[in-house]
């Protein structure tokens, strides 16, 4: 079974026996037939590498990652967009919410009343957290965003209530912290939700590069195919 990306023509959705892939595949005609796949173990991902569809090459979809943390001056905007441009470079994609989330003068943002427009944010932001295979966490600041501490309960409650594969990985290079007495910086409900944390980028892309191939040896090699209905 089909379904198309919401808003974006030309990819596609691919339900296998009832499971929904949060990955979107390139391809400029639809996919017909029944399709058959081998899952990965858990039964959730597609496998890595290349699939071959009636002989015709894809491509894995990159792996998403939602962008969570403070955005709310220039210094920390300006950190947002070096490292999603870092991360991009890296063959990752990214849902920035400051670049990529909503943009309230435009339409129809615009042209929503107030209650409407948080509303609208909220739902943006928590489907992306969602759809994300790797949910990154800044927690840089006296106190980590409050906002992103909701998105990281929701990437949380994802991965530990409903079984689903995702990497929680937290980036922390401020100094401060107030929980010294537990040998630690963050409280530690915050830190408990983490798979991984790390104290500067360069950490930061050597965590995600290793969880990236990790996936793509865990999941093997995939062919699909497909027979016209």
């Amino acid at each position: 079974m089909e379904e198309a990306a919401p808003g974006h023509p030309g990819r596609v959705f691919i339900n296998f026996d009832g499971w929904l892939t949060n990955r979107w595949m390139r391809t400029g005609t639809t996919i017909r037939g029944r399709m058959q796949a081998r899952k990965r173990a858990n039964g959730k991902e597609l496998a890595a590498g290349k699939l071959a569809i009636h002989g015709f090459p894809w491509e894995e979809a990159k792996m998403l990652i939602y962008f969570a943390g403070p955005l709310f001056n220039e210094a920390e905007q300006a950190f947002n967009l070096n490292l999603t441009e870092t991360l991009e470079e890296a063959g990752f994609t990214v849902f920035l919410p400051q670049r990529d989330g909503i943009e309230s003068k435009k339409l129809p943002y615009s042209e929503m009343a107030a209650d409407e427009l948080r509303q609208s944010i909220f739902t943006i932001d928590r489907d992306k957290v969602l759809e994300a295979d790797i949910f990154l966490f800044v927690l840089d600041g006296r106190v980590p965003d409050d906002g992103a501490c909701v998105e990281l309960g929701i990437a949380y409650g994802q991965k530990y209530l409903l079984k689903q594969e995702k990497y929680i990985i937290g980036l922390h290079t401020d100094m401060r912290g107030a929980f010294a007495f537990l040998d630690t910086k963050l409280n530690p409900i915050i830190l408990g939700a983490f798979d991984e944390l790390v104290e500067d980028v360069h950490s930061l892309m050597i965590a995600l590069e290793t969880y990236q191939q990790s996936s793509s040896a865990a999941s093997g090699s995939l062919s699909v195919n497909a027979e016209t209905g």
